[in-house]
């Protein structure tokens, strides 16, 4: 079980969110940590062998996920530009989910995260949880 501290946070905050959940008939945070899950899973499938290049406390699918989820909410709960219609087509479709999480449930989401520092969630980065193993390269005479 992966227990670096940017992961407890994230799981700790995406927890928090639970309650979007029961807004409608959409179970809305699940929905961005699915959408989350395969835009990293198709990631680390572009990688032929994903584990002999990184250590084995590299976060889950799931972990990352989650933490992607955090963090874009995040970003937008703290004023970052929202996607725009051309934007589909060039970054990941959960950057708009979150986004629009936002515009819908800002008053919500202050209130679920009203325990969380917003500029903490927002710094959340990816590469500290998911770490690249230092490979050798042979060297050729």
């Amino acid at each position: 079980m992966n227990t670096h501290p940017q992961i407890r946070l994230a799981r700790k905050a995406f927890d928090a969110l639970q309650p979007l959940n029961d807004i409608d008939w959409t179970h809305h945070r699940d929905k961005l940590h699915d959408m989350c899950k395969a835009e990293e899973r198709s990631h680390r499938g572009f990688l032929p062998d994903f584990n002999e290049y990184h250590t084995p406390d590299t976060a889950t699918i799931s972990d990352a996920a989650k933490l992607f989820a955090v963090k874009r909410v995040a970003e937008y709960m703290q004023g970052e530009e929202m996607p725009k219609g051309k934007d589909f087509l060039h970054i990941q479709k959960s950057c708009f989910y979150a986004a629009g999480l936002v515009d819908e449930y800002r008053d919500r989401i202050e209130k679920l995260w009203a325990d969380f520092d917003m500029q903490e969630l927002n710094a959340l980065n990816y590469t500290d949880v998911v770490k690249v193993r230092e490979v050798k390269q042979p060297v050729y005479a």
